[in-house]
């Protein structure tokens, strides 16, 4: 910890326009004695994004150069997609449409590389698949569920019609309820969701565990409007555990401190609601819990993979598109 302050310290005290974090790195791969391959890969990665992000502007070379460090690195990745997003400008659009288009003609890329391709495309409104890209994805990464979300999102993002009866055949398949309800509201998007077939719905996507969860959040987005009230809504995420099931795994001070402060809050007289919001994986409770007159709690039912440790640097893209179509949605 000293070296780490000695070195922070001796890069701040000096006016230079060396970045930190190079001189972080370049000082770890010089002092570390055990640095393998792969780490020395990453790091020298990073400080390649790094300089790139420094630019003003990209030239067709350096953005194909960022997108050959997709699928090497989680952290790299989500590297990569944030300085291309950092950088995006109009005159870059049609490179990144280029770059893209190249990537998707190959179809050599890994599930990992194409999600966050799909990312970039989605953030810079840029649709480049054909529907026979979609079809072959959707079959190929049939078992990736984060892709097939991504996928998913994609559709929604663009409004890509064609697809009912291929949506209809992946809710048969086994996969968890999220990613079930994320094909329903889907096909509510591209139609409405007065054209889904229910017994469908019944027969293959609502079980007694879900079944509170479901019907309330249908009834939810289809009254959208019944919060509309004169007064500043203020919204507030967790995104980690449930008030309900305070001091259990991921519910403790986190859950008692925003159902409190939310409470508090909404008390104020210029206060029309407070929302707090969390990602809910577990769909036994209802979509919408009031507490109080004026604070609301949402369980948005976002997947996420149990097995990864941090599934958020993967998935923080699609959980901001997520939220801004359900505040879309419920006005």
């Amino acid at each position: 910890m000293n070296e780490f302050i000695e070195l922070r310290n001796h890069v701040y005290a000096n006016e230079s326009n060396y970045m930190y974090p190079h001189r972080f790195l370049d000082d770890y791969i010089t002092k570390s004695k055990k640095i393998d391959f792969e780490e020395r890969l990453v790091v020298n990665q990073i400080q390649k994004i790094k300089q790139l992000g420094r630019k003003n502007k990209l030239d067709e070379k350096e953005l194909g150069e960022l997108f050959s460090f997709l699928g090497v690195h989680s952290y790299t990745d989500r590297f990569v997609v944030d300085t291309v997003l950092k950088l995006f400008t109009d005159e870059l659009k049609p490179i990144i449409e280029k770059i893209t288009t190249d990537f998707l003609s190959q179809r050599q890329y890994s599930s990992q590389q194409l999600y966050h391709v799909l990312d970039v495309c989605m953030e810079c409104d840029v649709d480049l698949l054909s529907d026979e890209d979609i079809v072959f994805m959707l079959q190929k990464y049939k078992w990736d569920v984060e892709l097939i979300s991504n996928l998913l999102d994609y559709m929604d993002s663009f409004k890509r019609q064609g697809f009912k009866d291929t949506i209809y055949e992946l809710v048969t398949v086994d996969y968890p309820d999220n990613l079930k309800i994320q094909m329903i509201n889907l096909l509510g998007n591209l139609d409405s969701m007065e054209t889904v077939d229910q017994s469908f719905v019944r027969e293959n996507v609502i079980n007694e565990k879900n079944k509170v969860f479901y019907d309330s959040y249908i009834r939810a987005l289809a009254s959208g409007s019944e919060f509309e009230k004169q007064g500043i809504s203020i919204m507030q995420s967790m995104f980690y555990g449930d008030f309900e099931d305070s001091g259990k795994g991921n519910n403790g001070g986190l859950a008692v401190l925003l159902k409190s402060l939310g409470e508090e809050i909404s008390k104020d007289s210029s206060v029309s609601h407070v929302f707090t919001i969390t990602i809910t994986q577990e769909l036994t409770k209802p979509f919408i819990s009031s507490y109080g007159d004026d604070h609301v709690f949402i369980r948005l039912p976002i997947y996420l993979d149990p097995s990864v440790s941090d599934p958020f640097i993967k998935r923080e893209l699609f959980i901001k598109r997520f939220i801004g179509n359900f505040l879309k949605q419920a006005k």
